[in-house]
């Protein structure tokens, strides 16, 4: 058996990563952001309070954004946590939505974060404003 997996290691790998990526959402499922609508981030931000980041690049943020928004992009938000009020929900902005990797981080240093739904192209698609 031993030799075996020797003789096969990267198919050894390939199953335990396989594996592990079909875990994942059910590892990750107590620690997955709320999504909401355009609807439910304009509440958010008119009478929560919340903080609007947009983890887009600094480019992408240049070319329009949410009034108000911060742009942290996910490379870097790590670094600048300290910018951040735990006291106040965070809404994360992306291009389509996905924002699971910088929510995550967000979420495990005590943070209530939402991700916008659709991210910007979501927004744009309802024709709501965004600032250049």
């Amino acid at each position: 058996m031993v030799d075996f997996l020797y003789q096969n290691i990267l198919l050894v790998v390939l199953i335990v990563i396989s594996g592990g990526m079909l875990l994942w959402p059910l590892v990750t499922g107590g620690r997955k952001q709320k999504e909401v609508d355009s609807a439910g981030a304009t509440e958010m931000i008119n009478h929560d309070n919340a903080q609007v980041i947009d983890i887009r690049t600094e480019a992408d943020f240049k070319a329009g954004h949410i009034a108000g928004s911060v742009n942290l992009p996910a490379t870097v938000i790590h670094h600048r946590l300290n910018e951040l009020d735990k006291k106040r929900p965070v809404l994360l902005v992306s291009s389509d939505g996905n924002t699971s990797m910088p929510g995550s981080l967000l979420k495990g240093m005590g943070f209530t974060v939402s991700t916008l739904k659709g991210g910007i192209k979501g927004w744009k698609a309802e024709d709501l404003p965004l600032v250049r």
